[in-house]
């Protein structure tokens, strides 16, 4: 649009007189005809309007050349310059520059090739019926076939529980992947979970779960917040009591709400072999409380009530 209005300009220049008058809505009929000539119907039936259809944009450099930049989609490859003729440009993006020191404007446009991907092959031999040269490739991508379907240049893929897939390649994936995992939508899921988002968010490309998990592991907040794993610094033993009495332990427990007579600890005796376990509640662990446990009351009762119960 601004090549257009530099375009208005220069014509401007032609006239001995030019004023541009604001139309109110309600009086720009004729305007709003022309503004929509495009979705009114086919072409020729408006006989008072001259229509003309412009497949490329309209030539503003008196040669007809334009210098086009082609530049590479894919990353680390060369990017090449060269001139070809207006009519076989078919890059939209068109911009002026300054081409020598006297002031003469040029213009240029900016193509962008798109470089190979897994779905150029599906591509090539859907729309012109090209194989790869391997064999063993052309054998896979006729075997595949039936599974992608071409609409106005873009691949799909079918699935067998869900719609079809657009199929993606290179920097649309990461980016794909970043929306769903830590986008406004996020919820810094797995890799599996992430996986099964792309698909439900209708998209596809081979290496889908692999990048998925990987792009997971990567994940700097996932790494920061994880639940830590649990494990023993050590490696766990088990505890060996051929007989009974041969092996018991004392612990305390505590300190938990205040109960009766200002309890709050817990004394707690343990005998390996059958299991069997004493207790005694006390307000403060002293010394004496402890050797009144052990030597007096509860393991007197408890070795008493063992042996008995071995009878």
């Amino acid at each position: 649009m601004a090549a257009y209005l530099r375009y208005v300009e220069a014509l401007k220049a032609a006239f001995a007189a030019f004023e541009l008058v604001h139309v109110p809505r309600e009086q720009n009929a004729r305007a709003d005809l022309l503004a929509k000539l495009a979705n009114s119907g086919k072409g020729g039936r408006q006989r008072t309007v001259i229509q003309e259809t412009l497949k490329t944009p309209r030539n503003f450099v008196a040669d007809n050349r334009v210098d086009v930049l082609h530049i590479n989609t894919a990353r680390g490859k060369p990017r090449s310059h060269r001139s070809m003729i207006q009519d076989t440009a078919r890059a939209p993006r068109i911009s002026t520059y300054v081409a020598s020191p006297k002031g003469e404007k040029c213009v240029q446009v900016c193509s962008l090739e798109e470089c190979d991907t897994w779905m150029t092959p599906y591509r090539r031999y859907i729309a012109d019926g090209i194989l790869p040269a391997d064999p063993g490739e052309g054998k896979r991508i006729k075997k595949n076939l039936a599974r992608y379907t071409l609409v106005d240049g873009v691949l799909f893929r079918h699935g067998f529980t869900h719609p079809i897939l657009t199929c993606v390649s290179g920097d649309e994936c990461t980016r794909i992947m970043l929306e769903l995992h830590e986008g406004i939508c996020g919820s810094y899921v797995g890799g599996r979970s992430l996986a099964s988002k792309v698909i439900r968010a209708g998209f596809y490309w081979p290496s889908m779960r692999e990048d998925c998990v990987r792009y997971a592991q990567r994940c700097k907040q996932c790494q920061r917040h994880v639940d830590w794993h649990k494990a023993p610094p050590e490696e766990l033993r088990s505890i060996y009591s051929p007989w009974p009495f041969h092996t018991w332990r004392v612990d305390i427990l505590g300190p938990f709400p205040l109960a009766i007579r200002h309890m709050k600890y817990l004394i707690v005796a343990i005998e390996y072999f059958t299991k069997w376990i004493e207790a005694e509640p006390v307000a403060q662990i002293t010394a004496h409380k402890v050797q009144h446990f052990v030597l007096e009351e509860h393991c007197f009762s408890f070795w008493g009530a063992k042996t008995s119960h071995l009878r």
